[in-house]
């Protein structure tokens, strides 16, 4: 009893920080504190794709490999392996995108220089199989994230998540596991001990 009581007030410990100051907003990234929980969510980063205080906010989780690529989803797509990534917990039925190419898929939505949510699937099929995009454009997802109004807010103050800046880059990087270790780095010295943690602070 002793040991959990410890372990809950050095856990209490670790999240007496101000937020980061970087103003949450359409193509920010979010960093998962590195207790949370959740199947989805646990040390996830994820690129918010809209935020509205009164009607709410949605992203996609990107560093999340499923053991999937879009063959295996989709036979829209000819001779083309593009691997698919775990989005988030809603519509996980349903498949989105990121991808680089808003000079020629049209209905895309900039959410920040360089990466473009969606556009029409019908002539993303064209522009994909007649190699017009490379799978080096372009990220597949299962599913997003989403909030309701404030309770995203919520979930900052309560320091649930981390604010930062993102790249074009990053989000196309080809090693997305170390983007959360790599995210935390970024983010300056208050959270540097965060990499320290275990997965599972019962097993320490």
């Amino acid at each position: 009893m002793k040991k959990e009581n410890r372990t809950m007030i050095d856990m209490n410990m670790i999240f007496k920080f101000k937020p980061t100051g970087t103003k949450i907003q359409q193509g920010k990234l979010l960093v998962a504190e590195p207790f949370m929980p959740d199947f989805y969510f646990k040390r996830s980063v994820l690129l918010l794709a809209d935020y509205n205080d009164s009607e709410g906010s949605f992203g996609l989780i990107i560093n999340k490999k499923t053991d999937y690529t879009i063959g295996d989803i989709t036979t829209e797509f000819k001779n083309f392996d593009a691997e698919v990534y775990l989005g988030g917990p809603v519509q996980t039925d349903n498949l989105f995108y990121l991808h680089k190419r808003g000079d020629i898929l049209k209905d895309s939505l900039e959410i920040l220089p360089g990466v473009f949510w969606g556009g029409d699937f019908e002539q993303l099929i064209f522009l994909i199989n007649e190699g017009i995009m490379a799978k080096e454009d372009i990220r597949f997802y299962l599913g997003y994230a989403g909030w309701n109004p404030k309770q995203l807010d919520k979930e900052l103050k309560e320091i649930s998540w981390l604010v930062t800046n993102v790249s074009s880059k990053e989000i196309f990087n080809n090693n997305p596991d170390s983007l959360w270790k790599n995210s935390i780095k970024k983010l300056g010295h208050d959270f540097m001990h965060w990499l320290n943690f275990p997965v599972n602070p019962q097993l320490n």
